[in-house]
C-alpha cells in the first residue's frame, strides 16, 4: 500500500487517494520507516490463533450434514469429538468455522411465546392422562394483513336454513371456504372432544363423571355439548382465573419444555415423546404445582398482585 511513500511526499495525499483513514496511513508510514516493511504484512503474521479445523475434520462435518441437514451444533460437536480424539472445540467457534469456512448457513432458533406458536389440548383423570394432542400452526406472514369486508346485502333476499340435529354427531369436515388459519377453533376442540368421548367409552366408570373445561367461547358448542350428555356424561366450566391458579399450567410447562428440549431421533414418534415427557413429572412435582398454587390463591385473598 505505502511501498513507495517517498514519491507521495504527504501521507494525508496518500491516504485520500487510497481512500483510507488519515491517522491509519500515518501509523502505517511509522511503520514503514520504522522496519522498512509494509504494514499489512504484519496483519497476515498475526491474524489470530490457528484453525483446529482440517480437512479431514470438514469432509466429516459435509458427511454429517449430507446425511441429515437439521443437525445442531452440538450434534455437530458431539460427533467430532466422538470420531477424532483429543479433538475440543467450542460452539461460536464451530459456528464462526462453519459460515466464514465451510460455508454453511446456521440458523439460530427462536422460540416465540406459546401462544403464537402451538395449542395444547389434553384431558386428565385423576389416575392418568386420557388423552393428549399437539397441533402447531405455521407462522403468520407479514403480507397477510388483518382485512374486514364488511357483507353487503345488496337488496337479494336470503333464505334461512334450519339446521336439525337428530344424532349429535358433530361434523369434522372442514368448510369449502376454509379460513385464515389461526389457534385452536371450535372446530379443534369438537374433534378433540369426539377422539376423547371414544376412548372414555372403554372404560364403564366414567360414566356420569364431569367434564370440567374452561369457561372459552370454542368450549360450548351445542351439538358438542348434546354429544358429551348423550354419551353419559356432565360438563362443568371454570370460572375465570389466572394460569397460576391451576396446577395444571404448571404440569404442560414441565410437559412441554422436556419436549422441546431434543429434537425427536429417528427411532422415536410424537406419542412416544409425549409419554417419556408426562412420566418425567414426578408425584413431588404436583405437590409442588398444589403447593405454588395455593400460595397464589392466598395472594387473591389479600388482593397482593402476582
Amino acid at each position: 500500500m505505502l511501498e513507495n511513500p517517498q514519491e507521495r511526499k504527504l501521507v494525508a495525499k496518500v491516504a485520500r487517494d487510497l481512500n483510507i483513514n488519515y491517522r491509519t496511513a500515518l501509523r502505517w508510514w511509522k511503520y514503514y520507516e520504522w522496519t522498512e516493511e509494509v504494514a499489512y504484512k504484519k496483519f497476515e503474521e498475526n491474524s489470530g490463533p490457528k484453525s483446529s479445523f482440517t480437512t479431514e475434520h470438514n469432509e466429516y462435518i459435509k458427511e454429517l450434514l449430507d446425511n441429515d441437514l437439521q443437525l445442531y451444533s452440538d450434534d455437530i460437536i458431539n460427533s467430532l469429538t466422538e470420531r477424532f480424539e483429543d479433538f475440543t472445540i467450542s460452539k461460536s467457534q464451530l459456528n464462526n468455522h462453519l459460515r466464514n469456512t465451510v460455508l454453511i448457513t446456521v440458523k439460530k432458533l427462536m422460540f416465540e411465546p406459546e401462544s403464537a406458536t402451538h395449542t395444547i389440548i389434553g384431558a386428565i383423570h385423576s389416575s392418568s392422562i386420557v388423552h393428549v394432542v399437539i397441533r402447531k400452526f405455521p407462522p403468520r406472514k407479514e403480507t397477510q394483513a388483518a382485512k374486514k369486508k364488511r357483507n353487503v346485502n345488496n337488496g337479494k333476499k336470503r333464505t334461512a336454513i334450519v339446521i336439525c340435529t337428530v344424532d349429535p354427531e358433530v361434523d369434522d369436515d372442514p368448510a369449502d371456504n376454509k379460513p385464515t388459519p389461526k389457534g385452536a377453533t371450535t372446530a379443534h376442540f369438537i374433534k378433540f372432544m369426539n377422539e376423547l368421548l371414544d376412548v372414555m367409552d372403554l372404560d364403564e366408570t366414567f360414566k356420569g363423571s364431569y367434564i370440567v373445561m374452561d369457561n372459552a367461547s370454542i368450549h360450548k358448542s351445542k351439538p358438542m355439548l348434546q354429544k358429551i350428555e348423550s354419551k353419559g356424561y356432565k360438563v362443568m366450566y371454570l370460572p375465570p382465573y389466572s394460569p397460576e391458579l391451576n396446577p395444571i399450567e404448571q404440569f404442560w410447562a414441565i410437559v412441554k419444555g422436556e419436549m422441546k428440549r431434543d429434537r425427536l431421533m429417528s427411532e422415536e414418534n410424537l406419542s412416544s415423546r409425549i409419554g417419556d415427557a408426562c412420566n418425567a413429572v414426578l408425584i413431588s412435582d404436583l405437590y409442588s404445582f398444589c403447593s405454588h398454587s395455593k400460595r397464589q390463591i392466598i395472594k387473591c385473598y389479600n388482593k397482593t398482585p402476582f
